[in-house]
């Protein structure tokens, strides 16, 4: 019998090589994976993420963590026989190999490495693993059918693996969850008129009842290199008011249960947008539902939200430098980066948020950051409409909060929020006065079709989705933007990603139109005609 297996081995070395020696096993095991290495090393790096996968991986827990190094603890089957053990983990990105020790566990011993490397122009996964079940006399008596078992588990970890990385980097390889921001656009998406003659909380209820499901496929995206890659939407049925009633706890389940629904599609990311983004503590809590990374899009939001409003100034002829920014929402993810990103660029910040212990923190870390900076902090949003130049709103609040009559003539408005802080309706009666903006549109490259409205024209999307865009084409899966882990670089470094791919600024919209050339020259005459030095 031992004979046939070396014959075998030596007949098919490309897949396995076993072999016996003091009551051990030796396997080495290789399969070609048709997926970049990078995606393939993104895949093994975080075994927990198996069980969603793997048939045979019951459970992978990760006990510590580090750059180089992790401490897991698994559980397995064999055939149907539960195994478990905790090893050791040593990671070489460099060479992308994994090298790993049982410390504890079922087996006597268990050691070997998980490596990627090019062979014939390919991409193949390699496994070579020593183990010692500490039972030589028993051991040798069923060497034979405990390899043949063994073998078949890994190899069947291997297929599974080849499985996944290869269904996730070609074509469909991220999706975004989105919900209705009011029913004007759910009547519109789904084409039924209706719906906006009934009752709110009447369509609220049975939008509770109604599962997550993939509404549309997004194609056409094509990079500036050339990469191309396709996407899902995700529709979770719930309106704003929905979102944040009972502290999220429906839109918590809603959320987990559309990224469960983006997972079963195979895709190597997921992107939150809107209030899905915001509930879980911004995103963690649903991360740590899932197996498939997520992003709340926040980073490049942050980004694209600086360069709508250095656009607008430039649109209007307003230096940066000699304007006071005013931000709503300072203390909370989006504002305190804004804040940090353009304190260097301008004439001073205005602080606005509901917390002074917050704010303090905030204006001490700025003024430590840029000395000599006016910075004033103020809980009434009233002082920083009157006081403000220019003003970035990003708040949670589902429901207008500025009145654009209040705005002095010729200020800048961007807009982050989603449902809107901004009337849109005072800003119609403003009549041209100031200029109001949408932050966070961008245009992606390629042709790009939604396939669903959710408030934007073809070819145009909301940052927050652009950046699952940018993670995905460049193999990044990632939770680049969950929880608190929002910082100036991380911003940079998506914004120069996103522009290297051919990601751009969308012209200024508001309110699904782009702003009017006769608007822009109104303001741009408002603040010809006032002194930009002499601050009320």
């Amino acid at each position: 019998m031992w004979s046939c297996l070396k014959r075998r081995a030596h007949e098919a070395p490309s897949v396995f090589s076993p072999r016996l020696w003091e009551g051990k096993l030796k396997l080495s095991l290789r399969i070609p994976i048709r997926t970049a290495k990078q995606r393939l090393w993104e895949v093994i790096l975080y075994p927990e993420r198996f069980p969603s996968f793997v048939p045979d991986v019951r459970d992978v827990s990760v006990l510590q963590r580090t750059d180089l190094a992790a401490l897991l603890q698994w559980r397995i089957t064999i055939e149907g026989v539960p195994v478990q053990w905790t090893e050791q983990c040593r990671y070489d990105p460099q060479n992308a190999r994994i090298m790993f020790h049982a410390t504890r566990g079922d087996f006597a011993s268990y050691d070997g490495f998980l490596s990627i490397v090019h062979a014939g122009g390919k991409v193949e996964l390699q496994m070579e693993i020593d183990i010692d079940w500490g039972l030589p006399s028993f051991q040798k008596v069923i060497s034979q059918v405990v390899e043949a078992k063994v073998r078949r588990s890994f190899m069947g970890m291997l297929v599974a693996i080849k499985r996944y990385a290869e269904k996730t980097s070609v074509k469909r390889n991220y999706a975004f969850v989105i919900h209705p921001l009011d029913l004007d656009l759910i009547s519109i998406a789904f084409n039924e008129p209706n719906i906006t003659s009934k009752r709110v909380d009447l369509m609220s209820k049975a939008f509770e009842w109604l599962p997550p499901f993939k509404c549309s496929d997004i194609t056409g995206l094509k990079a500036f290199n050339g990469k191309e890659t396709d996407g899902a939407l995700i529709y979770c049925p719930l309106l704003p008011e929905q979102m944040v009633a009972n502290n999220g706890e429906i839109a918590l389940k809603r959320t987990i249960e559309a990224v469960k629904v983006a997972e079963s599609l195979g895709v190597g990311i997921v992107g939150l947008g809107a209030y899905a983004a915001q509930i879980g503590r911004k995103g963690v809590m649903v991360s740590e539902a899932v197996s498939v990374p997520v992003t709340t899009g926040t980073s490049y939001t942050i980004v694209t939200a600086i360069n709508g409003v250095e656009r607008a100034c430039e649109l209007v002829g307003l230096d940066l430098k000699g304007v006071r920014v005013g931000i709503v929402g300072a203390t909370g993810g989006i504002g305190n980066i804004c804040a940090e990103l353009l304190a260097g660029k301008v004439g001073g910040l205005v602080l606005n948020a509901r917390n002074r212990t917050r704010l303090t923190e905030l204006e001490s870390r700025l003024a430590e950051k840029v000395p000599g900076l006016e910075i004033t902090q103020t809980t009434e949003l009233d002082w920083l409409i009157a006081n403000s130049d220019v003003i970035i709103t990003s708040t949670n609040t589902p429901s207008a909060l500025i009145d654009a009559r209040s705005l002095n003539p010729g200020t800048i408005v961007c807009d982050v929020s989603r449902p809107r802080n901004v009337s849109p309706e005072s800003v119609r009666e403003a009549r041209g006065a100031v200029l109001v903006f949408d932050g966070g549109i961008v245009k992606p490259p390629g042709t790009v079709d939604f396939d669903f409205y959710f408030g934007l024209p073809p070819g145009i999307a909301y940052a927050c989705m652009a950046e699952t865009m940018i993670l995905a084409l460049s193999e990044r899966y990632e939770g680049f933007s969950i929880g608190g882990n929002l910082t100036p670089e991380k911003a940079h470094e998506i914004g120069r990603l996103g522009d290297a791919l051919g990601f751009r600024l969308s012209e200024l919209r508001w309110c699904e139109q782009e702003v009017s050339k006769e608007t822009i020259e109104i303001v741009r005459e408002h603040v010809r005609r006032r002194s930009i030095g002499t601050w009320v």
